[in-house]
């Protein structure tokens, strides 16, 4: 592995990869006042580190004459990637946003929301463009991540026994602790950090080809997956689709990511009845579920696909060991049609679900599914009525606020003033969030900032796969965006977890810029690593 220190950057590369190291180790676990303050410290520190990581990077250049901070205009403009456009326009769009906003002040800081603001995009923006420029891409950010990752899933599961070793939660009332959780508050917020933790661990998972790799990430696995359920937020099982929904069009390239695929499904499956068996053995000593895993784990069926999965598994195994070969074997195209035939079902499936769940004359004959298939005002804990105000209030914006928005993080602002009586006396509920993350940047910076910023994420995405499908660090980043981004449809952008998307993709346009980094620790250079041992 290759040292910080020996960096082709030179001082600005070192600099950038201890900020690196920094944002994904230390930040997830960084906290001031417990919840006090959450949002607002871990927005502080982050704003601070990215701040401080450009100024020494620039100071780099003045002290060593030698080394570039950044490239001339002429070169650095040659050398730009779609998502750097991408990423520029989605700055461009904000700063026109803002400048249009009848509420400068609050969509510049984003303090009548969660500080999503112009100046935060501004620091996104900036940690991009130095990080992409300036980081050698190495295994060593892939493991610290999980390292942190683990830590801070070991501390929410603590809290689901309810040890709480921190005493976070001796202030909260008996009726907000389950929902505050580990060192990220909010169980939607720690969910939705989870999912990038789930989606870099799955797909080191099934890529990695040492023994000893694959034992600390099947530990990664399955603690990951316990604390994704038991932190009982319904957006997660979104995370967990995207998982399981999109990782085999990268595992079913070869034998041993098909078989590992399945061993997945099954550790899941059975992390998922351990989890009933805890909750029922141990009724009253831990936090209660209150998500779908309610109809999960009540089902009779559970224990019969743990034991069929397993099944599956041990026979696929064994089958291909007869048949001798290489493990890495590339499969047949046919599996990809099959997959994807399979995900039409499903899709089909859950369409005849929810059709007849919202046109048959018992909303509620699905039972406990019917909370989640029957689109009323109660819906989403109340994200469809949300979304219909926030909706109803962009068709009465001016032909100007409808195409670049009404101000970041201004959401707030429109309900409250266009809906605060009805929104009080519906649900006793004030809205400064859409709880979409994309209808919340449609109303709040316009279509074409969305626009923007959906193609920052699909440029970004089909860079890492044109030019580095065989390496597994940059590819588990690249799920890893993919399961933040599905769950995101329900839930909201915050200093705490967003910064990670940003994160991730600038470490994977720097390591497609560096072509030493998409050989490092390819699938192949570590197979052939593995044989040598």
């Amino acid at each position: 592995m290759e040292r910080i220190s020996k960096s082709k950057y030179g001082t600005a590369g070192m600099i950038t990869s201890l900020f690196v190291l920094l944002l994904l180790v230390v930040f997830p676990l960084f906290v001031h006042k417990q919840y006090i303050d959450i949002l607002s410290a871990k927005y502080m520190f982050f704003y601070i580190s990215v701040i401080t990581m450009t100024i020494l990077v620039i100071g780099s250049r003045l002290i060593n004459k030698n080394e570039k901070a950044f490239e001339t205009l002429y070169d650095g403009v040659k050398r730009w990637m779609a998502p750097d456009v991408a990423v520029l326009s989605f700055w461009i769009l904000c700063l026109l946003s803002t400048l249009l906003s009848y509420y400068f002040y609050e969509s510049f800081w984003g303090n009548e929301g969660r500080y999503c603001g112009f100046f935060l995009l501004t620091i996104f923006t900036l940690m991009y463009f130095v990080v992409s420029r300036k980081l050698q891409f190495s295994q060593l950010y892939i493991d610290a991540f999980l390292i942190g990752a683990m830590l801070v899933c070991l501390w929410g599961i603590s809290d689901f026994f309810q040890l709480d070793i921190f005493g976070f939660r001796v202030d909260l009332s008996p009726g907000d602790q389950p929902n505050f959780t580990s060192s990220f508050g909010n169980i939607n917020t720690y969910t939705a950090y989870l999912s990038f933790v789930i989606g870099v661990s799955g797909t080191m998972f099934i890529a990695t080809a040492k023994s000893k790799r694959l034992i600390w990430y099947t530990i990664c696995i399955v603690i990951s997956f316990f604390a994704i359920i038991v932190g009982w937020s319904d957006n997660a099982y979104l995370a967990l689709a995207a998982l399981f929904g999109f990782i085999p069009f990268y595992a079913f390239r070869t034998k041993t990511g098909a078989k590992r695929y399945l061993m997945m499904l099954a550790v899941f499956a059975t992390v998922a009845q351990c989890v009933t068996w805890v909750c029922v053995a141990l009724r009253g000593k831990v936090v209660e579920a209150s998500s779908l895993f309610n109809v999960l784990g009540e089902s009779q069926w559970l224990f019969l696909i743990v034991i069929l999965l397993w099944g599956i598994t041990i026979c696929v195994y064994k089958l291909d060991g007869k048949k001798g070969g290489t493990s890495w074997g590339v499969l047949k195209p046919y599996f990809y049609k099959i997959w994807i035939a399979f995900i039409f079902i499903v899709l089909v499936a859950i369409s005849a679900l929810l059709f007849d769940a919202n046109t048959a004359q018992d909303p509620y004959k699905y039972g406990a599914l019917s909370k989640y298939l029957v689109f009323n005002d109660e819906w989403g804990t109340h994200r469809l009525y949300n979304w219909k105000l926030g909706i109803a209030n962009y068709r009465e914006f001016s032909l100007l606020h409808k195409i670049f928005g009404y101000g970041p993080e201004t959401y707030g602002i429109v309900t409250v003033t266009n809906n605060y009586t009805e929104m009080v006396n519906m649900f006793h509920e004030k809205y400064d969030n859409a709880h979409n993350e994309y209808l919340q940047y449609f109303i709040t910076i316009g279509p074409m900032g969305l626009l923007a910023y959906l193609g920052m994420l699909v440029s970004g995405g089909r860079l890492m796969i044109k030019k580095a499908i065989n390496n597994p660090g940059i590819m588990a980043m690249f799920f890893a965006v993919i399961c933040y981004a599905v769950q995101a449809a329900v839930n909201i952008a915050t200093p705490m977890t967003t910064p990670f998307v940003w994160l991730f993709l600038a470490m994977g346009v720097a390591a497609c810029r560096n072509e030493d980094s998409i050989k490092e620790f390819s699938k192949e250079a570590d197979l052939r690593a593995k044989d040598e041992e």
